[in-house]
């Protein structure tokens, strides 16, 4: 077998075999013939990883996307999209779990939104909330209402990233009740 290069965010299944334990309690599994493990460093850029497979799609144009994948019948087309979550719900009273997704903008008038869908075991497990802004890798889809002429557009997500900014502070330990505006 030549080297089988897997897409990212393709499922696999394979008969994992454990040679042995390491001294930290981590497994280590035994390559075959046809697989291989490549051992990763645990501060992986995931988000900038996906974005060199996927680029940036703007919101704005999700309408394009979903016409051109019906046109050429590509209903597996994923997209990646930015932007800020608002209006989160996790457990939803009918339907799916979602938030909706906004562009980041400083213009209030330039405010478009999509609606996001997740699947139960992506909501269980997000780490972000309301206003983070976050890289949505998903099915782009849209729905149109002729009674009330409108169209809904979302996304099916396959995978959120967060995109976590740091903002250094300065930590000093309290020593007395002074310190904190009591009275020494």
């Amino acid at each position: 077998f030549k080297d089988v290069q897997v897409p990212l965010n393709t499922p696999v299944s394979f008969r994992a075999m454990l040679t042995k334990t390491n001294q930290d309690g981590s497994l280590i599994l035994s390559p075959t013939k046809i697989t291989r493990f490549i051992p990763i460093k645990r501060d992986v850029d995931v988000a900038g990883l996906i974005q060199q497979l996927y680029p940036i799609t703007p919101l704005k144009d999700i309408e394009a996307v979903v016409q051109y994948s019906r046109e050429n019948k590509l209903y597996n087309d994923l997209k990646l999209v930015k932007g800020q979550v608002t209006d989160l719900n996790l457990v939803p009273t009918s339907g799916k779990p979602g938030f909706r997704l906004m562009e980041e903008s400083l213009n209030l008038d330039d405010n478009f939104q999509i609606k996001i869908t997740m699947p139960e075991e992506l909501a269980n497990n997000i780490d972000f909330g309301e206003f983070s802004t976050v890289l949505v890798l998903g099915n782009p889809w849209m729905i149109v209402n002729q009674e009330r002429q409108e169209k809904i557009l979302g996304m099916s997500a396959f995978n959120i990233i967060p995109l976590l900014k740091s903002t250094p502070i300065d930590i000093k330990p309290i020593e007395s009740p002074a310190d904190i505006g009591g009275e020494a």
